[in-house]
């Protein structure tokens, strides 16, 4: 969080909030709230460390994708990771692809 907050200084005098929290959480609290932001970043910890946690996995970021989703404005930026080794870059499209459908977006 630190690293993002200095990289955000160094490039913009734009007021900005970074947040640092478990994200179920987060999103769940912003979107009942009608909060929306500009950017999402979504970097959880590993979902799938084993092969037999992929399909349970591509659900939960299918899920966390849709939260974000629903908190970001128009024309805003998600920024969704996967440090999952099972999960690969093709998966994540289709995920993110899933969860915007699911939004509504």
């Amino acid at each position: 969080v630190q690293v993002a907050d200095d990289k955000m200084q160094s490039v913009t005098s734009t007021p900005y909030t970074v947040y640092k929290a478990d994200c179920w959480k987060f999103l769940q609290l912003a979107h009942q709230q009608g909060d929306s932001y500009d950017i999402v970043v979504l970097d959880p910890p590993s979902m799938a460390p084993r092969a037999q946690a992929r399909s349970d996995a591509i659900k939960a970021y299918i899920s966390l994708n849709v939260g974000a989703l629903k908190i970001l404005r128009p024309g805003g930026l998600l920024i969704t990771c996967s440090c999952s080794s099972h999960i690969t870059r093709k998966d994540l499209a289709e995920i993110v692809n899933l969860a915007s459908l699911e939004a509504g977006r």
